[in-house]
């Protein structure tokens, strides 16, 4: 009983260090998925993220419960509004902060298989250079008029997310 306790208790000291990944430089806030109907099978994500370092970060990728997320960039061609892929992602400089919201950057997940609901929480992991992984929760809201439906999503529709 002894050797347990003293083991769980030498083990405590390494616990933060595994629960911390990414950079304490780098912080998100406000990330919400916009679902957009029951039967629909994409969804938006928006948050934001300020780089309090001194390096520049790339945001490269995103990873969650969904057969792919990627980072899109909205885009008007002439009178269309319509989404592009970002798979270079998008670059943070040093004291600058990257804001992805409608009508601008944001994340697409696609092949959504279920409902999302209102307050419902989605765990995913952003990806930045040098292999800094950083985990977030989304939170999931209902639509409103800027909402991605009619929009032309010029990326692909398969990959690992």
């Amino acid at each position: 009983m002894f050797r347990a306790a003293a083991f769980a208790l030498a083990l405590l000291p390494a616990a933060p260090a595994l629960a911390q990944e990414g950079d304490p430089a780098l912080t998100v806030s406000d990330p919400v998925i916009r679902a957009a109907t029951p039967m629909a099978k994409t969804a938006a994500g928006y948050l934001t993220i300020t780089n309090k370092g001194d390096t520049a970060y790339d945001l490269t990728g995103i990873e969650a419960g969904f057969p792919t997320a990627e980072l899109h960039e909205s885009l008007l061609d002439g009178d269309v509004m319509r989404m592009e892929p970002r798979p270079d992602g998008f670059e943070i400089a040093p004291g600058q902060t990257l804001t992805l919201e409608p009508g601008g950057k944001h994340v697409m997940f696609m092949g959504i298989d279920r409902r999302l609901a209102e307050g419902q929480e989605i765990p995913a992991t952003l990806v930045f250079t040098d292999e800094v992984r950083l985990p977030v929760t989304f939170v999931v809201t209902v639509p409103d008029a800027m909402g991605h439906e009619g929009m032309d999503h010029g990326g692909s529709t398969s990959g690992d997310g």
